[in-house]
């Protein structure tokens, strides 16, 4: 299967797009910095030639393809703009066909074993659509610009809205898939100066919900994961030391999240992962759920701390 990642290149998503190259999937990740998505990608293809290598023997058709000498499922950075319609378009484009271009090159390989009946369109299709873009654009409501609230807002929503509806365009075809949207736990429990981000990040849920209900007849599924204060990125540097070790303290798990437990939320709710090449869940997965947020939060937003 495919996965396309925006904003890919920092903790989170970084995290989030290891953890699916890993699995098996072929991932297309962008980001606005060129330097970034170079590195990052980079960062992903060592770690899919590793998961590659470490593939157990008839578990997928990976262990197959291993065995004939193919490289893992490719993985792409893209230089891109999340809040552009016409930019998430093409990355979710150029994704789809470098997993195309696997796939077919995949098909003869894999003739003579269990999975030589399997097409090339079922091979790697998008199934799983990761919206984690977003600037912070921190600053208190009466003196905010108008550029700031923007910048807030189209980097996070509007990104949002158009990796929802490309990914859906795509994954009806195919016979469905899961897009989650990295939303934050910052609506549930306001800072001063969030303004513009709390707000973009609640129109998320507002998004998710109507848009599961649009997709669901195509096998669309549409959720929102809501991550509280992360020990990575943005939460570093907005919190000094002391503010971190007293955040951790107000949680009921006495410690931040890390970038691993949003990856592994997020990773639930784009399961089941059943195609050829990954590794598989057992289990029907997050497969009937949609429109709904996951707050991955170690309890804060519940604790009245």
């Amino acid at each position: 299967m495919a996965a396309v990642v925006l904003g890919g290149t920092g903790g989170i998503g970084l995290a989030i797009a290891r953890s699916l190259v890993e699995r098996g999937y072929a991932v297309g990740i962008a980001s606005r910095r060129a330097g970034a998505v170079r590195d990052a990608a980079a960062q992903l293809r060592d770690a899919a030639a590793k998961a590659w290598e470490g593939r157990p023997e008839g578990a997928t058709a990976a262990h197959a393809l291993l065995q004939s000498g193919m490289a893992p499922p490719p993985v792409l950075g893209i230089a891109a703009e999340a809040s552009s319609k016409q930019e998430v378009r093409r990355v979710v484009a150029e994704t789809m066909q470098a997993a195309a271009a696997y796939a077919e090159e995949a098909v003869p390989a894999l003739q003579g074993t269990q999975w030589g009946g399997v097409p090339c369109s079922q091979m790697l299709p998008l199934r799983a659509a990761v919206g984690c873009s977003g600037m912070p654009a921190d600053g208190l409501s009466m003196r905010q610009s108008e550029e700031e609230a923007r910048l807030g807002i189209d980097s996070s929503l509007m990104a949002g809205l158009w990796l929802t509806q490309e990914a859906a365009i795509a994954m009806r075809r195919t016979g469905g898939g899961s897009v989650v949207l990295v939303g934050s736990a910052a609506h549930l429990r306001p800072r001063p100066g969030q303004t513009a981000y709390a707000a973009a990040k609640a129109g998320l849920e507002g998004l998710a919900r109507s848009a599961a209900c649009e997709l669901g007849r195509f096998g669309v599924r549409v959720n929102v994961c809501a991550p509280g204060f992360i020990g990575a990125g943005m939460t570093l540097s907005s919190l000094s030391e002391a503010e971190q070790l007293a955040m951790a303290q107000r949680s009921p798990l006495r410690r931040l999240g890390t970038p691993a437990d949003v990856a592994a939320a997020v990773e639930f709710l784009a399961s089941p992962h059943d195609a050829p090449l990954l590794v598989r869940d057992a289990g029907p997965g997050a497969s009937f759920i949609t429109g709904q947020s996951l707050v991955v939060d170690g309890g804060l937003s519940t604790s009245g701390l």
